[in-house]
């Protein structure tokens, strides 16, 4: 749990102390005496939720402190109530945002966003009516991408042409028989090194799935483990591994440990782009805040809400 979190739940709790003072002294004078125990037991949970605030979760709640220690009950209202409005009104802002992006927005936005316009091309190709253009892009195209290769041969196993189903078929088989030999010779050599690497290229060419996935994501986990520290980053090696098992809590875990020890700028990018995949925008809004110095690419629509 965050700290603005915790700060929520210490709001709400003292929200209820009060109610329970106030009904506890309410037919009493001792409402209108400050030196009665309803004002001593007053103030006391307010310097103690005043002292968590500010010193344990080092959280300003601005000109607030002063309504909570002379404003029994109405105090802690009025903050309560601001926090809830305020993640409203940050919620709210924040998909209108999304919702009314313009196409200029979007093109200051796509450095954040994963870049796929090249696929998208291809895409637009192979779902075209024009069978000897399609025939002619993939018996021609080349890249050293297996996983780019790959993501455009399976788009074209779903072609109507038999003929472009069986090249396309044909294609990805070769390239996983060609994968599978060469890992078997890899681990004969015991090129552990090379071996990594490949295991890695394999896991990311999308032909692996559920438990054939999770076998190869764990015998690469495993030869990480015995390769040399001064040859590879096994830190940075870990977290791409993490991600490509999509294992979402031990992917963050290890990158906030990262951006802990170093601060560098690629993970506070990697750890902004996850954040803003997964739809924590009001943590992502801090980390923005927090690191402005390092000139993070920030996605438009959280602009305004990142002072410069």
């Amino acid at each position: 749990m965050n700290k603005n979190r915790k700060l929520d739940v210490f709001v709400i709790m003292l929200f209820i102390v009060e109610i329970l003072i106030v009904k506890h002294f309410y037919q009493t004078e001792d409402l209108f005496h400050f030196r009665s125990l309803f004002w001593g037991f007053h103030e006391l949970v307010t310097l103690i939720f005043l002292g968590i605030s500010y010193i344990l979760l080092h959280e300003d709640i601005g000109y607030y402190d002063v309504f909570l220690i002379l404003f029994p009950f109405i105090g802690i209202s009025l903050l309560l109530l601001e926090r809830i409005f305020q993640k409203w009104k940050l919620s709210n802002a924040v998909i209108d945002e999304l919702l009314s992006s313009d196409e200029q927005e979007e093109k200051k936005e796509q450095k954040f966003v994963p870049e796929e316009f090249e696929i998208m091309s291809y895409y637009d190709l192979l779902s075209s009516d024009n069978i000897d253009e399609k025939k002619k892009f993939l018996f021609s195209f080349q890249t050293k991408e297996i996983d780019l290769k790959i993501k455009i041969l399976k788009k074209a196993l779903l072609d109507k042409n038999i003929d472009v189903i069986h090249y396309a078929a044909t294609e990805l088989n070769k390239i996983e028989t060609e994968l599978q030999n060469k890992i078997s010779e890899l681990e004969k050599k015991d090129d552990k090194e090379e071996l990594y690497r490949t295991y890695k290229t394999y896991i990311n060419s999308g032909l692996l799935y559920d438990s054939i996935l999770e076998f190869y994501l764990r015998k690469a986990a495993e030869l990480l483990g015995s390769l040399d520290k001064n040859t590879i980053d096994k830190g940075k090696e870990l977290l791409c591994l993490y991600k490509l098992g999509n294992e979402i809590v031990e992917y963050e875990d290890i990158l906030k440990k990262r951006i802990k020890k170093k601060e560098e700028k690629k993970d506070i990018q990697d750890y902004c782009y996850f954040l803003y995949q997964e739809n924590r925008f009001e943590d992502l809004l801090k980390i923005l805040k927090k690191y402005k110095s390092k000139n993070i690419e920030i996605p438009y629509c959280f602009k305004q809400y990142v002072k410069e």
